[in-house]
């Protein structure tokens, strides 16, 4: 997911290069390199809206529990203000403002409110991207065979046999 926002960029400027130039070449590639664009456009949106709508519940229950350390926990109670899983004593990490009688609310609906909001948010920004994607596609395969210097490439299409 981290790969398709700086590939976007790339993939923009090889067709700023190509529109600055006026190289078919550069931008055939340029054509070429928004169909992997698409497709990590289309995965970051579809994976998000997976994981947002098949267990997220028990993949932070069980996140919580095997995979946080005591500092990840403490890092995700201190910035949402609260203590433990489920309750106080649900594998709390122990600091001034998180103690077994603290009256601090539980992580479990903040947390899991904050993912639900972030992976909602992320897969329809990516399935919003996806007609504008679709149309910047299509007037790149229409344009890229006509920008041209005087009708010519920079390398002509003539046979071997007529230049001697």
């Amino acid at each position: 997911m981290m790969a398709a926002a700086p590939f976007g960029i790339f993939v923009s400027l090889i067709g700023y290069i190509g529109i600055l130039s006026q190289n078919r070449k550069v931008l055939s590639i340029y054509t070429i390199l928004l169909w992997p664009l698409f497709a990590l456009i289309t995965s970051v949106g579809y994976i998000c809206y997976r994981r947002l709508h098949v267990s997220l519940y028990q993949k932070f229950k069980f996140s919580w529990i095997n995979e946080y350390s005591r500092d990840d926990r403490l890092v995700i109670q201190n910035a949402l203000s609260c203590c433990g899983f489920r309750s106080l004593g649900d594998y709390p990490s122990y600091d001034l403002h998180c103690f077994p009688r603290a009256p601090v609310p539980s992580c479990e609906n903040r947390l899991i409110q904050y993912q639900q909001d972030l992976l909602s948010t992320a897969s329809s920004a990516a399935f919003t991207l996806l007609p504008v994607q679709l149309l910047i596609m299509v007037v790149a395969l229409l344009c890229s065979n006509h920008v041209d210097r005087l009708y010519r490439s920079a390398y002509p299409i003539t046979p071997k046999l007529y230049t001697q």
